[in-house]
């Protein structure tokens, strides 16, 4: 079960998603909740392709000429397995496979979904060859599992993890089915792109008017902040969203604005 850690702010009242359901903004607490779920994915991946990366430079997934290309982070009960494998020519099979407990830097025995682990991967390759060229800046890509077992990949600017400049926006996006084959619908953020004014400042604020859910560089980059105990508001059409500090992963507040 996902617990939401979304709050609506209204004229006399705080209301968790869970109670607001019979209100007229529960689709937007429910589609906010699932956008910043997938944020909270990339978070987690982001720290565990960080680990793998160090793993990787000491030798931990054995001799670096033998490793394949991609990595994937495989959440287990109580560890994260990190995975380093290649496609064969007709992208239908792993090769140069490699799989270490990344958590207790112990190898890893047990049996992994390769079939899952192949369809990210060919994901991955087809959203580069669409995308990757077209992207203005540095990305890193990432890839996720997301709703009906679906596979996402995104093509995310590196300033959002480095805060070289602090930006937000610019990421592109694109949805396939679970084998990873065809291509659902592609999410074009690039327009986006901003640099934050006062990014040394404690609490940042981003204004995308017209906007009802924020793209997901913006929910990101709130949960990065998060981290260094900064705040970022998101400036929406008609809500004002701040990811405040508070137990665990903190929690989001939706402050409606009255209409004009």
């Amino acid at each position: 079960m996902t617990i939401s850690r979304t709050f609506l702010v209204g004229a006399c009242a705080v209301l968790s998603a869970a109670t607001a359901s019979a209100q007229p903004d529960a689709r937007f607490n429910a589609d906010f909740d699932r956008a910043d779920r997938r944020a909270s994915q990339l978070v987690d991946q982001l720290r565990c392709g960080q680990r793998m990366a160090s793993l990787r430079a000491r030798g931990r997934f054995g001799a670096p000429d033998t490793l394949g290309f991609v990595g994937h982070c495989v959440l287990r009960p109580g560890a994260y397995i990190g995975v380093y494998l290649d496609l064969d020519s007709t992208r239908t099979r792993a090769v140069r496979f490699s799989a270490l407990d990344i958590t207790h830097d112990v190898p890893y025995r047990e049996a992994l979904d390769t079939a899952a682990l192949v369809a990210a991967s060919r994901a991955r390759y087809d959203a580069l060859g669409r995308g990757g060229s077209t992207m203005a800046r540095q990305f890193v890509p990432f890839m996720l599992r997301g709703d009906a077992d679906s596979v996402e990949v995104w093509l995310v600017p590196v300033s959002i993890f480095t805060g070289e400049p602090v930006s937000a926006g610019g990421e592109r996006g694109y949805v396939y089915d679970p084998a990873g084959r065809t291509l659902a619908r592609t999410v074009d953020n690039t327009a986006a792109y901003q640099v934050l004014t006062a990014p040394d400042s404690a609490r940042l604020t981003i204004a995308r008017p017209g906007v009802r859910i924020p793209g997901l560089s913006d929910l990101l980059l709130a949960n990065l902040l998060l981290l260094e105990k900064r705040t970022l508001s998101i400036e929406l059409a008609d809500v004002t969203s701040t990811l405040l500090p508070g137990n665990g992963d903190g929690m989001w507040v939706h402050t409606k604005r009255a209409a004009r």
